[in-house]
């Protein structure tokens, strides 16, 4: 069919595209109300991407909601079988997106494959979504990853659960610092951290990576018993598609909602991942039908965006912050080859390129790194920890640099003023740290934004305690505060967006390991 796209938006174009390719594979057009019953979402919460449903009363007083899950939606009406159920969708869903977490609408497009499932129907999902994306772009990547390999090392090891989610956590953001700091904190499962990097290691195209994955399943042959997803890998190198698939078992997606494989996908204009999918014959259980599933999503309206810039694999755009450890980090950056001597400072210039290196660094605000890099507008950043657990947001966390280390911390005037059962009034720039730390600790607070100068709200009784930074603690002492707490230490990390990561693994990690390598002799 040709489709004239010359009224349409790029989202609603190839929409359009996915929608006729999969019906030509034999898939089903699936129409799902906008809403469903409160009730049917209370009891599978943790499967979902958020807690918060946008919920409703209807005219007959029936708490409603309003769809935060096509697939949901799809297995409330699934009934399994020997047959195989083949369902395409074009639908919005209704959640929180982005750092900010405002419901959004988003439109989707995807398919679900569910039934007695072979590998060969798996293999051919995994077709479809690849294929997918090359519809979208010549130019794209595709992340493939197995829950199980985690899960076998979890159950091994008998690894508890609240670990277990600390340690998804960091797999899921790429931060292999704080994993090597949990590992110092459990002695007892040296071997289980062992392992499990073992795994992670094993990162990057399918055909230099799969015999690293043989060899571990042969080391470990006591934990990892299921040896298809090799077979799996080992048809996907015997198709065209070989050389745009990883390996990379830092993707988990939601664990809770994905079992077995999972996979995600990117194209080089845009800055956030375009497709994601994956097995969830736990979901299928969970709400009382045993069967096999598996299916992907298309995230469209992310074609809507202004486009990235293209560059090619060796380019790399850095935000730096202003201040002290950006002046520090242009003197590393001098030590590697890059010439970008001198401060911005001095000559009043935010943007600088070194042309022979392929190389660009923007000088902003310390606290928009993070925003720069998550839009894809820098492929890498040097940002604070304390910007990252305030902001949230959608980036990989490389690298910690130990430099400008620090405190985030609990003061007032002293420790008997955090009490349970009263109102705390907390005075803070840093609003989310805080009330996630307090709502831990089961203390109702009332929480007072400030941008500064904030020792002085418990000394003029406009809070009983701060949240803040803490260097050397002297600004404290002058106004008569005592630290009460320390909620977490802090320090300079290098961020990547997933979408860069993705295409310019190679030339983000070689730049990660010189600048650590320096900073540490420095």
């Amino acid at each position: 069919m040709e489709i004239n796209n010359s009224f349409l938006s790029k989202s609603e174009y190839y929409s359009l595209i996915l929608r006729e390719y999969y019906y030509e594979n034999g898939y089903t057009f699936y129409k799902s109300n906008n809403f469903e019953d409160y009730d049917y979402y209370t009891d599978i919460k943790d499967y979902l991407y958020s807690d918060n449903i946008f919920t409703f009363t209807d005219s007959n007083n029936r708490l409603k909601a309003l769809r935060p899950d096509v697939t949901l939606s799809i297995l409330k009406q699934f009934n399994p079988s020997d047959n195989i159920c083949k369902l395409f969708y074009s639908e919005n869903v209704y959640r929180p997106y982005g750092p900010s977490k405002l419901f959004k609408e988003i439109p989707q497009v995807g398919i679900e494959c569910l039934g007695n499932l072979s590998s060969n129907d798996i293999f051919d999902v995994i077709i479809l979504s690849l294929n997918s994306l090359k519809k979208i772009s010549d130019t794209f990547s595709f992340n493939l990853s197995n829950n199980n390999y985690l899960d076998d090392l979890f159950v091994y090891y008998s690894v508890d659960n609240q670990l277990r989610k600390t340690i998804i956590g960091f797999i899921s953001s790429k931060n292999s610092n704080d994993l090597i700091s949990l590992n110092n904190d459990y002695p007892e499962l040296s071997e289980f951290f062992s392992v499990l990097n073992e795994l992670l290691l094993i990162n990057g195209p399918i055909s230099s990576k799969i015999s690293c994955l043989e060899k571990l399943c042969n080391n470990y042959f006591y934990i990892f018993k299921n040896n298809s997803f090799i077979h799996l890998i080992k048809d996907l190198l015997n198709t065209d598609f070989r050389d745009n698939i990883n390996l990379d078992f830092y993707i988990t997606g939601n664990i809770n909602y994905y079992n077995g494989i999972v996979f995600n996908g990117f194209v080089n204009e845009i800055s956030k991942e375009i497709l994601s999918g994956g097995q969830y014959d736990n979901l299928l259980l969970k709400i009382g039908k045993k069967s096999n599933a598996i299916g992907f999503a298309v995230y469209i309206a992310e074609l809507d965006n202004k486009p990235l810039p293209i560059s090619n694999d060796n380019h790399i755009r850095i935000a730096l912050p202003k201040g002290r450890i950006g002046d520090k980090l242009i003197s590393i950056l001098d030590k590697m080859g890059y010439e970008f001597s001198g401060s911005f400072n001095s000559e009043r210039k935010l943007i600088k390129s070194d042309l022979n290196n392929s190389i660009d660094l923007f000088w902003v605000k310390p606290s928009d790194v993070s925003i720069y890099v998550e839009h894809g507008i820098a492929d890498i950043g040097i940002v604070g920890k304390d910007t990252i657990l305030e902001q949230n947001p959608d980036v990989y966390e490389l690298s910690d640099l130990n430099i400008g280390n620090c405190r985030m911390v609990v003061a007032g005037i002293n420790k008997e003023q955090v009490k349970y059962g009263i109102k705390l009034k907390v005075a803070t720039k840093y609003p989310n740290i805080a009330e996630k730390y307090f709502n831990k600790k089961g203390v109702d607070i009332e929480l007072i934004n400030l941008n500064g100068s904030i020792e002085i709200a418990p000394l003029l009784g406009l809070s009983d305690v701060i949240v803040d930074i803490v260097e050397t603690g002297t600004t404290l002492k002058e106004n008569n505060l005592i630290i009460i707490n320390t909620i977490t230490n802090l320090s300079a990390r290098l961020i990547s967006n997933k979408t860069s990561y993705s295409f310019k693994k190679k030339t983000i990690d070689e730049i990660s390991l010189k600048m650590r390598a320096l900073l540490n002799n420095d």
